[in-house]
């Protein structure tokens, strides 16, 4: 018996040795900028959660590509960026969404709870170094280690596969056109219950995305790629314009020298949104259009790019 037992310690020891070696070598291989390539066309990339993935159709503007995802913590929006720019010199410009909801504590979650780390943790493993391993493990020790059990199996499942492009996955996002348009029902709904204020929801200000606001900002100084803060368009209605104040302080204070520009006053109706955070494909098909028209017309060059927003939009309504 008490072979068996030393010989079974032995046996797993050696299996969990194997598996930590697969892991580790893996993660290395697929770190490989290579990996990591998009057209030398592109030159301009936007960034962020559901906003930009839902407004922004890269397929309508010039030398653009839509790496935004729905439920993204800027954490993973920051090891995207790196990865991205690191394993493509053409880019040069990055537009990264700044928006309301990305202040509430409820964003501490995102990189904290088990089901949102189980997607975003294996998707970019390969953009992690030790010390992006650390601040998650950290985190949520638990599900850094359990989460193990998933990168194992996406790292062999690529390399069996032979797959050429981590980007060619959806996991790393990608426009997204939503079908919906609930607006005047969700109006409606709200009407018959009242409307939920920010202070029903407990709001405090979360920190952890801004943080990688400055480390993206950072990162785009040392590479020479300038960067734009851009809000996407949300609905008059929608709950969280009640942190407004915080929101414009932080712009004027911390990202003073970042242009930021300002979506918001878009005009769109309720048909073109999904609901009063998102836009449909019909309401992104509208902005795309225009934003493509602000690139054309010399955006990432103008002197003032957030007057030209200004006066673009008011021309426009």
């Amino acid at each position: 018996m008490k072979q068996f037992l030393i010989k079974t310690i032995s046996f797993s020891g050696f299996a969990l040795i194997v598996i930590f070696v697969i892991l580790f070598s893996s993660n290395i291989l697929i770190s490989n900028n290579q990996f990591h390539k998009i057209d030398s066309s592109i030159k301009i990339l936007f960034l962020g959660h559901s906003h930009p993935e839902e407004a922004i159709n890269d397929s309508i503007i010039v030398s653009s590509r839509n790496f935004a995802r729905g439920g993204e913590h800027n954490f993973y929006t920051f090891l995207k960026a790196r990865k991205l720019i690191e394993s493509n010199k053409n880019v040069k410009f990055v537009f990264l969404e700044f928006t309301n909801n990305q202040l509430s504590n409820n964003m501490i979650k995102w990189i904290t709870d088990y089901d949102k780390t189980a997607v975003f943790f294996p998707n970019y493993t390969s953009a992690m170094n030790w010390e992006d391993h650390l601040f998650l493990f950290k985190k949520k020790q638990i599900n850094y280690l359990k989460i193990q059990q998933n990168i194992f199996f996406n790292n062999i499942n690529f390399l069996i596969n032979r797959e050429r492009n981590v980007l060619s996955r959806r996991d790393w996002g990608g426009f997204y056109a939503n079908k919906r348009q609930k607006v005047d029902s969700i109006l409606n709904s709200q009407l018959k219950s009242g409307s939920i204020k920010i202070n029903d929801l407990n709001f405090e200000l979360d920190d952890t995305n801004l943080i990688f606001i400055d480390k993206i900002k950072e990162l785009c100084e040392n590479k020479g790629v300038k960067l734009f803060l851009i809000r996407s368009p949300q609905h008059s209605k929608y709950k969280f314009y009640d942190n407004e104040a915080i929101l414009q302080k932080i712009k004027e204070t911390r990202y003073s020298d970042i242009p930021f520009l300002d979506f918001n006053n878009f005009p769109l109706n309720n048909s073109e949104f999904a609901d009063l955070e998102h836009l449909n494909y019909k309401g992104a098909t509208k902005f795309s259009l225009f934003f493509n028209k602000l690139i054309t017309d010399g955006l990432l060059d103008s002197n003032d790019p957030e007057e030209m927003v200004n006066k673009s939009i008011l021309n426009y309504k």
